[in-house]
């Protein structure tokens, strides 16, 4: 991280369909899910103090793979840094969800 950034990013998302499991009498978890694969390139400059990241010089670039569902509520995305080949795991919920978070 950094004062300043500069990233690029490419995405594709598809339906893949998914057996339906019903939650309750009245709703189900969805036929499909979105499967997006990504490929992000950036750089961060400019330090913040106090924060335990530093900005680092040179480009940096991150495979990774997301699922969102069911229904899109839930994204979880897995990453591979190019550079230092570590591993992480994010889990978000949808924006609409936000406000009452």
């Amino acid at each position: 991280g950094g004062r300043r950034s500069l990233r690029l990013t490419w995405g594709s998302r598809c339906r893949v369909p998914v057996p339906e499991i019903p939650v309750g009498s009245f709703a189900t978890t969805g036929g499909g899910l979105i499967a997006a694969p990504y490929l992000t390139i950036g750089t961060a400059g400019g330090a913040v103090r106090r924060v335990p990241w530093r900005p680092h010089p040179s480009l940096r670039a991150v495979l990774g793979f997301a699922i969102e569902w069911p229904h899109e509520l839930v994204r979880i995305e897995t990453g591979w840094s190019l550079n230092s080949r570590r591993f992480g795991v994010a889990v978000d919920i949808a924006r609409e969800f936000w406000p009452i978070l």
